[in-house]
């Protein structure tokens, strides 16, 4: 009976350990450069993303994103930033230490804006639908840490034709569990 035991043990045991090595923890950072009438009104902005993802097979993931997007404007008393909460999939053209890879977020994006008139502040938001084609490279730190370095086009569909897209270049660290 203790072999038994034993050996159900050890069993259960790689399989939690497979299990788990499929899950990553992201966290990705940098400028945020808008695009088209987004670029009129605004300037370069800073972007911080955090993702998890789950390691569908060798080459595919898919998984959760979630950021915040600041962009000021030429006057102080008016700023905005954007929220996105996208589902995505990625696909890695290589599996060596190297990594590039294509990929595709969908989903909403909280559009949030702030101005002051005097010592009164207003504040209003809208949430929107969005896409973000991406490109990137990953570089195995070891087993378990990939710096990773992204080209994100944040395409957000607003009313009436008013659509907001900015271009993100990030960098950050990739972390299996």
């Amino acid at each position: 009976m203790k072999k038994i035991r034993l050996i159900a043990m050890i069993v259960l045991s790689m399989t939690a350990t497979a299990a788990f090595s499929q899950i990553q923890l992201g966290l990705q950072a940098g400028p945020q450069f808008p695009l088209g009438d987004f670029s009129s009104g605004y300037n370069t902005g800073f972007g911080l993303n955090a993702s998890a993802r789950y390691m569908v097979t060798d080459d595919v993931a898919a998984g959760l994103n979630i950021g915040y997007n600041h962009f000021g404007t030429d006057y102080d008393d008016f700023s905005c930033s954007l929220m996105p909460i996208t589902l995505f999939a990625d696909y890695t053209l290589s599996t060596n230490v190297i990594r590039p890879y294509l990929g595709f977020d969908l989903g909403l994006y909280n559009f949030s804006w702030k101005w002051k008139f005097g010592s009164t502040v207003s504040k209003d938001s809208e949430l929107h639908f969005g896409i973000a084609p991406k490109a990137g490279i990953g570089y195995a730190l070891n087993d378990n840490m990939e710096l990773t370095g992204e080209f994100k086009w944040n395409y957000v569909m607003g009313d009436n034709g008013n659509d907001i897209d900015w271009f993100g270049f990030n960098i950050g660290i990739l972390y299996s569990l």
